[in-house]
């Protein structure tokens, strides 16, 4: 996580968050980074590369008070 979270902000997008338990819907504004990652392959495959693929993380700014930020890795 941390080699994504050290790459530029490559783009900002709204979402609509919805509402649910003791979260109000909101629009939240994203910070998007992305990089390419190399995902160890599993040990039953040990004769095998690493597979390599683009990891994006998206991070909320301007969170609202009293509010929990959204963030995901995909």
């Amino acid at each position: 996580m941390a080699k994504l979270e050290s790459q530029p902000v490559r783009f900002e997008q709204e979402i609509k968050v919805p509402e649910s338990g003791k979260r109000k819907a909101r629009i939240a504004k994203l910070a998007v980074r992305f990089s390419m990652v190399n995902l160890r392959v599993p040990y039953r495959f040990d004769n095998r590369d690493p597979l390599p693929v683009y990891a994006v993380y998206a991070t909320e700014i301007d969170c609202p008070e009293g509010e929990t930020p959204w963030s995901g890795c995909f």
